[in-house]
């Protein structure tokens, strides 16, 4: 067998074991999690004989392991059951809904490519100077909102204010075509009416565009730090001898050997919009698999929960095996060293002005959050207080930012929305990253079965979108800030696993590592006080730029109807409120929005900088 088959079969081989763990977790979810998963499902008005029946016809009453047998062998037979939702063959249903959201996704990736490489080049060629700063802040406002929020403003824009783009939906009612494939765009062309083709193109640009913002923005950013790398290499100091102009340089000899890498990570991201199509099709009313699934979810419809989970991690790759490994950091493990390089990247921070403005609007976010009940001016207003005096007003004095329909100062909630965001965050990231950075210590450094075993784990989870996998949970449990922090926390603790285990793999091969293991050093001593002070930089890097993408998450499933719930406030929930009142309403989705924004926008400058003077892959 030549190398590169045998690394086709034991690629293969490892997609095939992680689909398998797949299964194992999803069914957890669906069935072994606290609850009567036939009660979940049916509600609390069924009869005790329905209960029965469905318990019975989910063999639930045997033991787990016969339970999952059933399971897999109906999985495998391409039995997903019935849905409770719309009393369909799951399989039905998804053939049906699926060919939306792939056509929602493909337009979006092609929007992702013909923008994000182009905003690349140029933030490149002009390293430093004002149209890099440009390209650079745009690239992280596309990703330090959620998509959602993109979709809101947008609509706003273009659909409402400037009536340039439809509102909702595939096509307009005047048309009418026969499915043959289920792509609107190709099935508009079979059937030869180019009028209908035109209105669907039109149609999808607005959702499309607002799924494609973030990875617009990751691509510029990756395309970018791609070729800023190329341009330090040798040949091309010899281009610029011969005298070439700077734009051949850039489009002949700086970008071609950066974009495999780059095409590489954007062709993963498409498969990433999957989960992210989850918040765009809700607000266009768009008929894909992912409002689908938001409906099963909010149903508690395991039969369907299962199988959209399941189509989702299907198309969704482990990216972390598609990195690099992580640069050295440095080459010493003292703890005066890892003391002075944070003391030195803090001097650099704040002399850069992109980070300091990170640094400024983290601290206005935290002091918003920490002292909201003396910056609040009408801090009562945080709990179930009504006002129908005062109720939906536009922004004045002394609501600034209007009230929502029961009179609620908007501002004030905003202030206490944050100080909620943060305890999650915060919270999540206590828990997540002690027992993602244990686990990538151990792995790492032991190396044999125990790698092995830990990182399948590892990549079973990484192997669900975070979004689905957190919906998933917060589909089966109550809709709490308790719960909340819980699905955070399964979806987030293996990026840290991952990024520790690249660096203690890279790191236990070096000089002090193998002098303190013939001094007789135990494992725990080397992992902890040897190799961990080396992976700090990195962790802290990641943290930082997570606080704002912990956020993000949140709001997310507070927006979708699955995170904190009514009267707390929650800056995801209040944009959902607000957008059924577009366009005269604006203020009740706009200003929430733009809180997330600069939030998750400050974390990120502030995470980017230091990933830039860290050397710290993301």
């Amino acid at each position: 067998m030549t190398p590169i088959a045998r690394l086709l079969a034991k690629r293969l081989g490892t997609s095939l074991l992680v689909l398998f763990g797949v299964s194992i977790l999803i069914f957890a979810i669906a069935r072994i999690i606290p609850g009567d998963p036939a009660r979940i499902a049916l509600g609390p008005n069924a009869t005790a004989e329905q209960v029965a029946a469905l318990r019975a016809a989910l063999h639930l009453d045997d033991p787990v392991w016969v339970q999952y047998g059933y399971f897999l062998g109906d999985l495998l037979r391409g039995d997903l059951g019935v849905s409770l939702y719309t009393n369909r063959p799951v399989t039905t249903d998804i053939a049906q809904f699926l060919p939306a959201t792939l056509e929602l996704v493909l337009v979006a990736g092609m929007m992702m490519v013909a923008i994000g490489l182009p905003l690349g080049i140029l933030s490149a060629r002009y390293r430093g100077r004002l149209a890099d700063n440009a390209v650079r802040i745009v690239s992280l406002l596309g990703v330090s909102a959620p998509s959602f929020v993109w979709a809101v403003i947008l609509m706003l824009l273009f659909a409402f204010f400037l009536p340039l783009f439809p509102i909702a939906g595939r096509i307009s009612t005047a048309y009418t075509i026969e499915p043959v494939t289920g792509f609107l765009l190709l099935d508009t062309l079979l059937a030869g009416n180019l009028g209908a083709f035109f209105d669907a193109a039109w149609h999808i640009i607005l959702p499309a565009f607002a799924l494609a913002l973030s990875g617009i923005g990751q691509a510029a950013r990756l395309t970018r730090a791609n070729m800023v790398e190329t341009y330090d290499r040798p040949f091309i100091e010899m281009a610029r001898s011969y005298g070439f102009p700077e734009r051949r340089i850039a489009n002949r000899y700086a970008f071609k050997p950066s974009l495999i890498p780059s095409l590489t990570i954007i062709g993963l991201d498409f498969a990433a919009m999957l989960g992210n199509a989850f918040l765009v099709e809700a607000i266009f009313a768009w008929p894909g698999l992912s409002r689908y699934g938001v409906a099963v979810i909010l149903r508690k419809d395991l039969n369907a929960i299962v199988g959209t989970v399941l189509i989702i991690s299907a198309t969704f790759p482990d990216r972390e095996h598609h990195r690099r490994p992580p640069d050295r950091l440095h080459q010493s493990a003292h703890p005066s060293v890892a003391e002075a390089v944070m003391k030195r990247t803090l001097a650099i921070l704040l002399a850069n002005p992109l980070s300091l403005t990170g640094v400024v609007l983290v601290a206005v976010v935290v002091i918003c959050a920490v002292f909201a009940d003396f910056i609040a001016p009408f801090p009562e207003h945080a709990g179930a207080v009504v006002d129908f005096a005062n109720f939906n007003k536009a922004p004045e004095w002394p609501y600034i930012m209007g009230t929502d329909l029961v009179g609620r100062d908007i501002f004030s909630r905003i202030l206490y929305a944050y100080r909620v965001s943060l305890i999650l965050g915060v919270v999540v990231l206590a828990i997540a990253a002690p027992i993602g950075v244990t686990i990538g210590l151990v792995a790492g450094y032991m190396g044999g079965w125990t790698e092995y075993a830990l990182m399948r784990i590892t990549d079973v989870f990484l192997s669900i979108p975070p979004l689905v996998l957190a919906m998933s949970i917060m589909g089966v449990l109550e809709p709490t800030l308790t719960n909340g922090m819980l699905a955070v926390t399964a979806m987030w603790w293996p990026w840290y696993t991952r990024l520790v285990y690249n660096i203690t793999r890279a790191e236990r091969e070096e000089g002090y590592v193998l002098a303190a293991e013939v001094i007789g050093a135990s494992p725990l001593h080397i992992m902890f006080r040897e190799i961990l002070p080396n992976c700090v930089p990195a962790i802290v890097t990641k943290m930082t730029l997570d606080l704002g993408f912990v956020i993000l998450i949140a709001s997310s499933l507070s927006f979708l109807g699955l995170g904190v719930q009514p009267p707390t406030p929650d800056l995801g929930s209040m944009v959902a409120d607000g957008a059924k009142y577009l366009p005269d309403s604006w203020w009740l989705t706009v200003f929430p929005g733009l809180a997330i924004l600069v939030a998750v926008f400050g974390f990120n400058l502030i995470g980017d900088a230091l990933r830039d003077i860290l050397g710290a892959d993301q």
